[in-house]
């Protein structure tokens, strides 16, 4: 009997430990991500249509027809910066729930592109999607 309790308390013990170092859900479950990719109208785009915006937060990895990735623009969520890749994606990691501007400088001149509100939820990835910038007609995009 003395050896059962003994073995008992040792598996509670080892399930204690365990459950401490990692954690019922770890960190990760109270923080977000944010993801998306960033295009602007490829040279001579202007032609296609003069309703398309300039720039784009898109959730594809495929950018929409006259588009092109935008590499090395920086991408600023509250004090998170970020980078675009060869691919036009960024991603910020570990961010706190709550609303965010995105802002991204696709020519790192210190002026903002184009800028809009996320909300990040916990545990979620957040893509930014179907946000616009800079259109050439009159309504903007």
């Amino acid at each position: 009997m003395m050896r059962l309790v003994g073995s008992i308390i040792t598996v509670v013990v080892v399930v204690g430990l365990v459950v401490g170092l990692v954690g019922c859900g770890g960190e990760g479950a109270n923080v977000g991500t944010a993801m998306g990719y960033v295009y602007e109208l490829e040279a001579g785009g202007a032609a296609v249509s003069t309703a398309l915006p300039a720039i784009i937060i898109s959730a594809s990895s495929t950018p929409p027809e006259g588009y092109v990735a935008v590499v090395g623009a920086v991408v600023t969520l509250g004090e998170n910066i970020v980078t675009t890749n060869s691919l036009g994606f960024y991603a910020a990691f570990d961010l706190p729930p709550g609303e965010y501007e995105l802002e991204v400088d696709i020519d790192d001149d210190g002026v903002v592109d184009i800028a809009v509100t996320i909300t990040i939820v916990a545990g979620e990835t957040t893509w930014g999607d179907g946000h616009s910038e800079g259109g050439h007609d009159e309504g903007g995009g």
